[in-house]
């Protein structure tokens, strides 16, 4: 791992447009094997749709020497980190096709999901495919459970991914359900595993 000093994390409203836009190109690497059978291959496109849905004040990534390498999206029990535009979605899609998206899409991302005021709800995790198993999202959870006020985190996983399973299980998240969402079912994902973090439990463990 490299020398924790090199790295700094930051809210993405705090970043130059140049470093905006290589933390939305983290964000599409990391999800795009869903958003690729959901919305459209071309990360181009993509990257469009998602640079102004973002609120950049609930988004914080880790950068290493200046450049972003991962990416933290954070929700609440009273909005997401992600708001899609209808009229983005029609222009970038097509009206009829535009439509159909951020209905379907949109019902899911902006779907609140925790309901206590002191709940976080972690929405979008990932890293740089240069950047993998150094540790940057254990660094970003932790630097959440440090420094924001909330007493809990919830983050849904797919049953599939039991590599980032793993990861959380070691941070000290537990299994508290299983969401059976028919979109990530066709899709291939296998179901959705709700996990949840009690902050002070995990401030113990460190």
């Amino acid at each position: 791992m490299q020398n924790k000093t090199e790295y700094e994390i930051k809210k993405l409203s705090e970043l130059n447009h140049a470093q905006v836009e290589q933390a939305v190109a983290v964000f599409i690497d990391g999800f795009y094997y869903i958003y690729a059978k959901a919305v459209s291959k071309d990360k181009t496109l993509l990257k469009k749709l998602f640079i102004d849905a973002f609120d950049y004040d609930m988004v914080y990534v880790c950068l290493y020497e200046g450049r972003v390498v991962g990416f933290l999206g954070l929700g609440n029990s009273h909005k997401r980190c992600i708001a899609l535009s209808r009229e983005t979605c029609k222009r970038l899609l097509g009206s009829f096709k535009g439509a159909m998206i951020y209905m379907q899409m949109g019902g899911i991302l902006h779907e609140i999901t925790v309901h206590g005021i002191n709940e976080g709800y972690i929405d979008y995790i990932t890293t740089d495919d240069n950047y993998r198993g150094q540790g940057i999202a254990t660094r970003l959870i932790k630097y959440a459970c440090d420094t924001l006020s909330y007493e809990s985190y919830t983050l849904d996983v797919l049953s599939k991914n039991t590599t980032a399973k793993k990861l959380y299980e070691h941070l000290g998240f537990v299994q508290t359900n299983i969401k059976k969402n028919l979109l990530v079912k066709l899709g291939g994902f296998g179901n959705q595993i709700v996990m949840k973090l009690e902050v002070d439990k995990a401030k113990k463990e460190n």
